[in-house]
């Protein structure tokens, strides 16, 4: 398991190169990320912390996604087992809303 978090700075960061997950991985924090580099690999992902996400482009990471907290957004919905911002897991395996779903948002732009 990883994490990769953004804290405390003084604006937006952006994460450009590849993401790789091999297992279920954290992302948030309390400043806003854009990744724009390919998420790939057998792992999810669970957003934590207060901050917005950005995911852009098509990825191919196969585990599930979960929101606990904050907002996940994306530039491309696909159906389930096709690439997309949030990954190509197959239709049986839902984005979810989790433990703190009052405070949890799932998004599109595009």
């Amino acid at each position: 398991n990883g994490a990769l978090a953004s804290f405390d700075g003084p604006s937006n960061r952006t994460y450009t190169g590849q993401v790789t997950l091999a297992a279920t991985s954290g992302i948030g924090g309390n400043t806003n990320m854009y990744m724009t580099g390919p998420i790939i690999g057998p792992g999810g992902l669970v957003k934590l912390g207060t901050n917005h996400v950005i995911i852009s482009g098509s990825n191919t990471f196969s585990g599930q996604v979960v929101i606990n907290s904050g907002v996940l957004w994306g530039d491309v919905i696909a159906n389930g087992g096709q690439s997309s911002s949030f990954g190509n897991s197959p239709a049986s395996t839902p984005i979810v809303i989790g433990a703190n779903s009052e405070n949890a948002l799932f998004g599109y732009y595009g």
